[in-house]
């Protein structure tokens, strides 16, 4: 009964919502390691519902990052809030998928730190064999961009399917009004910083 008020009086989709993707520096030296987060903040003057990006194979938001150097897109090393681990499929949805943002209340969606890059040793592809032989290497020197994306739209998570069948979900106690207000958005932002040499 609390969620179904709740629900009924949260912020509409996408009012006063906004995302901002932060770095530890400009500038780091080879070697060192720089950290991205992108935050969503509820500038709105009602609670909303957002959906957790989790990468355990049950239905939720999704994000993910993307490191660049010039046209060349990277393998980096390091760790990040969801690490990209073979999962088993699941349709149960919980509660602990989703968080209540109240009014100007803010919380990290995603990070990532980057220790490195994998070195390939001139390898024309990437299949299971290139990454066998990889080895981490410091970033090197130049200009780096870093993107992260978020992404929480319901149709898409049920059309999701390893058969191609649309997925049938089952959900936890109280996760129904969750899911159904949980606002849908997609958002892409990019920064840029630099290796310098020492």
């Amino acid at each position: 009964m609390v969620l179904a008020l709740l629900a009924a009086s949260l912020l509409p989709p996408q009012a006063g919502l906004h995302f901002d993707l932060r770095l530890t520096g400009t500038e780091v030296k080879p070697g060192k390691p720089i950290t991205a987060t992108l935050t969503v903040t509820n500038r709105g003057t009602r609670p909303c519902v957002i959906a957790k990006p989790i990468w355990d194979g049950a239905p939720a938001a999704s994000a993910y990052d993307r490191l660049m150097r010039g046209r060349e897109e990277l393998v980096p090393v390091g760790p990040r809030s969801e690490p990209r681990v073979q999962v088993v499929v699941s349709d149960y949805v919980t509660k602990g998928r989703f968080l209540v943002l109240p009014p100007l209340g803010s919380v990290d969606l995603y990070w990532v730190t980057y220790e490195g890059e994998l070195d390939f040793g001139g390898a024309k592809s990437r299949d299971k064999a290139a990454y066998a032989k990889a080895k981490p290497i410091p970033l090197r020197p130049g200009t780096y961009d870093c993107t992260i994306a978020y992404d929480f739209n319901r149709e898409r998570i049920l059309s999701e399917s390893m058969t191609g069948l649309r997925r049938e979900l089952r959900f936890d106690p109280g996760a129904k009004d969750l899911w159904d207000s949980a606002i849908e958005t997609s958002v892409r932002l990019t920064k840029r910083f630099k290796v310098v040499r020492e």
